[in-house]
């Protein structure tokens, strides 16, 4: 007398399971193994939001070296292609993925590491996720490609075309630029090595319908900076390579005569009294492209504030039209000092007023009061080198690009 009841479960069992097989399948949730599949598809027939490009991204000791997409955005699809570089007297090696980076230490990094490993951490801090990247090849002169796939609060991470893991974060920060960089390990970097990058491109995320905010078109190209031994004058040997001066990434707000500044801030490794007891300057060159037209600089000295801390005028070079402010800051304990630059055109108002009810004024009706001075120039375009460094001492603090996270 039990069978009926049984046959009766067994039957709506089958017919519930053909239901929801025949349910479209809008209405399950992607896997990650899925949405990254979708990516790496979009990859191959999308148009990308910044890239391809190319650059060899040089090591140097302390410091993180990246290359920017110029981008604001929250998802996105990313690739590059990174070339291993050799083990150099037992140091390895690391190269990977910054993203939703304001400059403000609140960005996410995505990594592999010489030792087969991806890793993903929090600004500076140690990687709080680890685990062995599959189908990661770490031998010397082979290639990876890396692809991240961010969409809302899900990070999804590849080599290769395999999927080697995904990420939950947190809320902050919502948007950011995206940089494919080397040196997130102070423990992982050689001096002068070098980790070739090749076809880094930024793609919409699929499905996403909205545009993301590009650096200004009347952006200025990101400009090196260097500490060097001598004067503006009598120019001597450099120094140190400073995080390059770059123009602000948004949409302006506020007066329409505002003069947008470029900045730099670099903690460098050398006592502010030692760089007051010989004499140096630093100099700002007109692009990468042009590195050896500097367009303002700076004789290091002058009178120091109650905490010891230098203000000084940095000055047009070469007929630019190009001034600005450098602050210079001793951090004894750490051995190092904290130097900002800051740097903008001299500029005029076109016929002596803007309309400020007019909402439709723009920066083009601003010039420089020189009219054979360099221009602030167009955006960096897909053949910019585009190099950062920011100063990867643990526990440091860096207010315009995130210093490289501290060894675990």
């Amino acid at each position: 007398m039990m069978a009926r009841p049984q046959t009766r479960f067994v039957v709506a069992g089958l017919v519930l399971a053909v239901l929801l097989a025949l349910l479209p399948m809008s209405s399950r949730a992607q896997t990650s193994g899925e949405l990254f599949a979708e990516a790496l598809a979009a990859e191959a027939a999308g148009v990308p939001l910044a890239g391809p490009n190319a650059l060899d991204l040089e090591q140097a000791a302390g410091v993180l070296t990246v290359y920017k997409a110029g981008l604001d955005i929250a998802d996105f699809v990313a690739h590059a292609e990174f070339v291993n570089p050799d083990v150099v007297d037992g140091v390895g090696w690391d190269y990977g993925f910054q993203f939703r980076t304001t400059g403000n230490n609140e960005d996410f990094r995505v990594f592999v590491t010489s030792d087969g490993m991806w890793n993903f951490s929090i600004g500076t801090a140690t990687p709080s996720q680890s685990a062995v990247a599959p189908g990661f090849d770490t031998t010397p002169g082979v290639a990876n490609a890396l692809d991240l796939v961010v969409s809302g609060s899900q990070a999804i991470f590849g080599v290769n075309g395999q999927l080697a893991g995904t990420v939950v974060l947190p809320e902050e920060p919502a948007t950011g630029d995206v940089y494919a960089s080397t040196g997130f390990l102070g423990s992982l970097v050689s001096e002068g090595r070098v980790v070739p990058l090749a076809n880094f491109s930024v793609f919409p995320a699929p499905g996403a319908g909205a545009t993301p905010e590009v650096t200004s078109p009347g952006a200025a190209p990101p400009r090196p900076v260097q500490l060097i031994t001598g004067s503006c004058r009598e120019p001597g040997d450099l120094v140190l390579d400073l995080l390059e001066a770059t123009y602000p990434v948004g949409e302006p707000v506020g007066s329409v005569s505002s003069v947008v500044a470029e900045t730099s801030f670099t903690r460098a490794p050398v006592l502010l009294a030692d760089l007051m007891a010989a004499p140096h300057a630093i100099t700002v060159a007109e692009s990468f492209d042009a590195p050896g037209a500097a367009i303002a600089c700076a004789d290091l000295g002058g009178i120091p504030d109650e905490l010891g801390g230098f203000v000084i005028g940095l000055t047009p070079q070469n007929g630019s039209s190009y001034a600005g402010t450098i602050f210079m800051a001793a951090d004894d304990a750490n051995g190092t000092t904290n130097i900002s630059v800051f740097l903008s055109p001299v500029v005029a108002l076109v016929a002596a007023e803007v309309e400020t009810a007019d909402e439709t004024a723009t920066v083009d009706e601003i010039v420089a009061e020189d009219a054979t001075a360099t221009p602030p120039g167009d955006a960096p375009d897909a053949e910019t080198e585009d190099v950062g460094a920011a100063v990867a001492t643990e526990g440091s603090v860096i207010q315009v690009e995130p210093p490289a996270t501290p060894a675990a």
